[in-house]
């Protein structure tokens, strides 16, 4: 270690001439022999006291001694602390982050300057002004306002040295500063609103920019509020247009359903509504989905009756499924003794509109129309009863009394209605006639099967001179056989064959039809036992064809009787369609049934993909 052995102490700076020899007093102690120094040494300005001896027993250096650790309150870690700040005064910016509890305490100096405001009366007393208010032109620059710490009284005072206040403590301090800010804010406020908003009489630059932004604000303010009165407005009237009884608190309910005065024009006589104690003929509700709500009346009289179902449903596709489902049953009604005579097509009625003309074979026939109609979500079936000749478009006009009421809830609206000829519902499977299609030969008795579709097996009338079970240039073909039962004046075995030929082309149709045809026309003479009568001509409009074709009744008077046959040969498209029965000379269909029965076997063919 360098220096000398002896301990360090620390003592005053030594005098210029410490190095010169002196004469020492005979008072003074011996002195030590003086030890070399290096450079360092003297540096270090390691120094002997003047009372202490230079040789003895060294002293060890006194232990450094370190900082005691004392934790600081929760608030000296906060970033802003409330009342328990470590500090004793407060800065107009907040403390630097906490830091470590072993660092020393440092001066601290705010890092923002600490606001200047004054503390005594300006020299000249300024008159308060209240606020909201301006004095003079509007033109002028508003005057100072007076701070909240100047005195509000009306006499005139100089300010003076010996007028200033005391000085305040700290937290008196912070008070005063923060009233003095917020009015300070508020002048400012009310100054920049008299500036644009000035005195009626002091606005002296109409031509100026700031008038100009003004009217400009006004008008977007005043488009603005017009178009949110326009929108209001149209979303009140949709409100009210689609609910009348809202403008009304004590108005009724809208009738969705016909009523007695609606319908009198369906028939004579006194209407009256009944107890709902049926269905509309023909349609089922368990092959359409489920409906959220439903109603339904029954209006009868002498003459008739009508019977309404109204069906709504969730949305416009559950409703079109309905819809569907119920025109199928309707168009291949699986009642035993009902026989679809026809439909139709009602156009400006509704979203969809079709009517089925429909008789409940009895001793005494009863003839319905059903009218199916569709707006939006909305299914209404109409089954209304009469005499034969009840037109579809007396029918159809009725019902667009209610449907009237009904459209505001969504869907087309009635307006001019056209009633057009068309086909039924395709049966299950399509191109085939169905049960429905075939009348009864003995008036309330009967009932129509279909057997299975079949590979063709029947012979035909013997007139044909063509075998019907190996038509050749056909794409494909089949039979279905349709007996009838529960009539005891009924032959034996008494039913109608349905043989179908499909071909390539509508011309090599045509060519099998008119070979049969011919062949049929001439049976009488190749075949001296058969009598051959034609019956009425087939002509009619399929799904998109021509139905044309030819009707016979063949005798074959043999030995050991005779057999009668109806027969038909139908062409619609490329599909040929043959038609053979088996009555007697008592039980027989009429021409004009026969024919009926011909031209729907064409119109169900043209009806199949």
């Amino acid at each position: 270690m360098e220096g000398t052995p002896q301990p360090r102490r620390a003592l005053d700076p030594l005098p210029d001439d410490w190095s010169e020899p002196s004469v020492q007093s005979p008072d003074e102690p011996a002195a030590s022999p003086a030890s070399p120094m290096t450079d360092t040494a003297r540096m270090r300005r390691l120094a002997f006291g003047p009372d202490e001896p230079r040789s003895g027993t060294s002293v060890p250096p006194p232990r450094p001694v370190l900082p005691v650790w004392e934790p600081l309150p929760a608030s000296a870690g906060r970033r802003f602390s409330a009342d328990d700040a470590p500090y004793e005064n407060d800065w107009a910016a907040p403390r630097r982050s906490a830091v470590s509890v072993t660092s020393p305490m440092s001066d601290y100096e705010p890092l923002l300057p600490p606001v200047s405001r004054p503390v005594a009366p300006p020299p000249v007393t300024v008159p308060y002004q209240p606020i909201g208010r301006t004095a003079g032109p509007a033109s002028q620059p508003p005057g100072p306002v007076p701070s909240m710490a100047m005195p509000t009284g009306g006499s005139e005072s100089a300010a003076t040295p010996e007028s200033r206040p005391e000085p305040l403590s700290p937290r008196a301090a912070k008070a005063k500063a923060k009233a003095d800010a917020k009015a300070e804010a508020r002048a400012a406020k009310e100054r920049a609103k008299a500036e644009a908003h000035p005195a009626p009489e002091a606005g002296r630059h109409a031509a100026g920019k700031e008038p100009r932004r003004r009217s400009r604000t006004v008008v977007i303010v005043v488009a603005a509020a017009l178009a949110l009165a326009l929108i209001a407005g149209a979303v009140a009237y949709s409100i009210l247009s689609r609910n009348p009884a809202a403008t009304n608190p004590a108005a009724k309910p809208v009738d969705p359903l016909l009523t007695t005065t609606e319908v009198a024009a369906l028939g004579d006589g006194t209407w009256q509504e009944v107890g709902v104690t049926r269905t509309p003929l023909c349609v089922g509700q368990d092959t359409q989905p489920a409906a959220q709500r439903s109603a339904s009346r029954l209006l009868t009289s002498a003459s008739g009756s009508v019977l309404q179902f109204v069906y709504t449903f969730a949305d416009e596709p559950a409703a079109t499924q309905a819809y569907a489902a119920q025109l199928a049953d309707a168009g291949a009604c699986p009642h035993d003794s009902v026989l679809i005579a026809g439909a139709s097509t009602v156009k400006g009625l509704a979203d969809s509109a079709d009517a089925v003309r429909l008789t409940i074979q009895a001793t005494k026939d009863e003839h319905h129309v059903l009218l199916l109609t569709r707006s939006g979500r909305t299914l209404n079936t109409f089954d209304v009863t009469g005499d034969a000749n009840l037109s579809i478009a007396t029918v159809a006009k009725v019902a667009s009394a209610a449907l009237a009421r009904q459209c505001s809830a969504g869907g087309t609206c009635p307006s001019t209605l056209t009633v057009a000829d068309s086909l039924p519902a395709a049966g299950d499977p399509a191109g085939w006639l169905v049960a429905a299609d075939l009348p009864q030969v003995t008036p309330g008795s009967g009932k129509w099967t279909a057997l299975p579709i079949q590979a063709i097996t029947l012979q035909g009338s013997q007139c044909e001179d063509v075998d019907l079970t190996k038509v050749t240039g056909t794409m494909d073909s089949s039979e279905r056989v349709f007996v009838l039962t529960g009539d005891s004046k009924a032959p034996a075995q008494f039913g109608i064959d349905h043989a179908v030929w499909r071909f390539s082309t509508p011309k090599a149709a045509t060519s099998l039809a008119s070979k049969l045809t011919g062949n049929i026309a001439d049976c009488a003479t190749n075949t001296p036992t058969a009598t051959v009568n034609a019956g009425p001509s087939i002509k009619g409009v399929g799904n998109g064809v021509q139905v044309t074709g030819k009707t016979w009744e063949i005798t074959h008077k043999l030995s050991t009787g005779t057999i009668v046959f109806r027969v038909a040969v139908v062409t619609a498209g490329n599909r040929v369609s043959y038609l053979l029965a088996n009555p007697s000379k008592d039980f027989d269909f009429t021409d004009a049934e026969w024919a009926a029965i011909a031209l729907r076997a064409g119109q169900r063919a043209s009806q199949a993909s």
